[in-house]
């Protein structure tokens, strides 16, 4: 399990936690009493699920909160979005801000393609990626909802010479649609090639 991030202490409420391409997970929201003036306006990354501390990220802006139903979750491009705050008798927020995390920073983006539009488990596909690439990894896709996203979910797959291998089972990856990001040696991550699993 992921430690808590400093902002998570007593009576605090609606934090979202997005799990990112590169096994990070990034914190932002949340508050106490579901009030604007208790709203946090911390974002926090954990780099990795052995990390000790979490890492300050910048905050939101000014007047921006993440209480009730609020959302976050992964764009395709590697960004994270947060939409939405319903704080209680308070003004509600209607704004969408974009976050982007380090590794959007580590240099040009590995690229990503040729990917099958259905794969199957057991299963080894070619794919194209840049010749920098050492890791493929799949994602579910979001499916936030009052500061929570119960389907993340992370495989990573298989991969070697510009194949990958569905090795997961059923159990770590149920059927249906999936995003898959190339990671190279710098940590930049590709842009999201949707296919489904069946």
């Amino acid at each position: 399990k992921y430690k808590s991030g400093p902002k998570l202490g007593a009576a605090k409420a609606y934090v979202s936690c997005v799990q990112l391409p590169d096994g990070s997970v990034l914190e932002l929201g949340g508050g106490s009493a579901n009030k604007i003036e208790n709203a946090s306006r911390e974002v926090s990354l954990l780099k990795s699920a052995t990390s000790k501390s979490w890492t300050s990220m910048n905050p939101m802006t000014s007047g921006e909160h993440r209480l009730y139903h609020s959302m976050a979750f992964l764009a395709d491009d590697g960004s994270v979005i947060s939409l939405s705050s319903n704080p209680k008798g308070q003004a509600r927020s209607d704004t969408v801000l974009r976050f982007e995390p380090p590794y959007l920073f580590n240099g040009p983006r590995p690229s990503l393609s040729g990917v099958p539009g259905e794969i199957g488990y057991g299963q080894t596909y070619s794919i194209d990626v840049s010749s920098d690439v050492t890791r493929v990894i799949m994602m579910t896709p979001p499916s936030p909802t009052h500061g929570f996203d119960a389907n993340q979910r992370e495989i990573p797959l298989q991969y070697a010479d510009g194949k990958i291998t569905i090795n997961a089972t059923s159990g770590l990856a149920p059927r249906g649609y999936y995003r898959l990001f190339a990671i190279n040696s710098k940590g930049a991550i590709s842009m999201a090639k949707w296919t489904k699993l069946n």
